[in-house]
């Protein structure tokens, strides 16, 4: 018997769903240079794809809010023990953040970023990137070894 679950659970499992995610091809990886910022702010971008191309800005129900025109590059990850010090990529393109809804987005379903207002409210999203990093063979290791290329 299914028991019933909150709009917050389905969120997170939505989440969850977005970020294994590989579907698309514009993009094949990338992350910006932090992972919050208000309305105005301005989100630096660095990914890896192929030439210039249309991608779109995702919000967690799978609605577009915004399409990009950019000019993607074709980058190498970082050799020297990427997932200890990062993949190294060129900034590829940047975006403004309009004035959107606090929440998570996603470039492409794939980049996330995190959108949040200056007002204070009594309740707080909690994105466990830490967890996420963590388990992510990324560059070919994680904390817990999997996909461990060399120490």
């Amino acid at each position: 018997m299914l028991k019933s679950i909150s709009k917050n659970q389905i969120h997170i499992l939505l989440l969850f769903s977005l970020l294994s995610s590989c579907s698309n091809d514009k993009i094949l990886n990338g992350y910006t240079n932090k992972l919050s910022f208000f309305p105005g702010d301005t989100c630096i971008v660095y990914a890896r794809g192929s030439g210039k191309t249309s991608i779109k800005v995702y919000d967690l129900n799978d609605e577009v809010v915004a399409k990009l025109d950019v000019n993607l590059l074709n980058q190498t990850v970082n050799k020297d023990k990427p997932w200890r010090s990062g993949f190294k990529y060129k900034e590829t393109f940047r975006y403004v953040i309009p004035e959107l809804k606090s929440g998570m987005y996603f470039f492409e379903n794939k980049i996330p970023f995190i959108v949040k207002k200056r007002e204070n409210y009594d309740i707080i999203f909690v994105y466990a990137s830490n967890t996420f990093n963590a388990y992510s063979t990324s560059g070919g290791n994680s904390l817990y070894g999997q996909g461990k290329m060399d120490s």
